[in-house]
């Protein structure tokens, strides 16, 4: 997220960036877009400002990158009915999901319904970063 706001990462394809843990139990509890994107958290002072984040994501979900850190850290069945529904690509349809884990069985179970697998072994964390922006952004670019 960090190189996205330097505009290091992802320049031009997102207006709405979103990192959380899925091991944090609010995130697991999310019931709706507010609460998912952590926008009852950060202090938001007029409410309209919140719904406008929110119609954003639904009229505009191809310019919004959400990633859920941490699969292998949790499991579909600790996480609500609204999140599995995110997770599975039946809500939030079109915003792009980046679902971080290490390798797990549920994982496995979960993988084909993703359009992308990326596994990163053996990388120094510069690497990673060069080789997520080369492997990810030129396909989501063609959306």
């Amino acid at each position: 997220v960090q190189d996205w706001i330097l505009q290091r990462l992802w320049v031009g394809l997102f207006d709405v960036v979103v990192a959380r843990e899925l091991r944090s139990t609010d995130v697991q509890r999310a019931e709706n877009i507010s609460q998912l994107l952590g926008l009852d958290r950060i202090g938001i002072r007029n409410p309209r400002d919140q719904f406008a984040i929110e119609d954003f994501v639904m009229d505009w979900p191809e310019r919004v990158c959400l990633i859920l850190d941490g699969f292998d850290e949790t499991s579909m069945d600790k996480c609500s009915p609204f999140v599995q529904a995110v997770i599975r690509g039946k809500d939030l349809t079109g915003v792009h999901l980046i679902l971080t884990s290490r390798p797990s069985p549920e994982v496995f179970r979960i993988a084909p319904l993703f359009e992308s697998r990326v596994e990163l072994v053996g990388f120094m964390p510069e690497d990673m970063r060069k080789y997520i922006c080369n492997v990810l952004a030129p396909p989501m670019a063609e959306r």
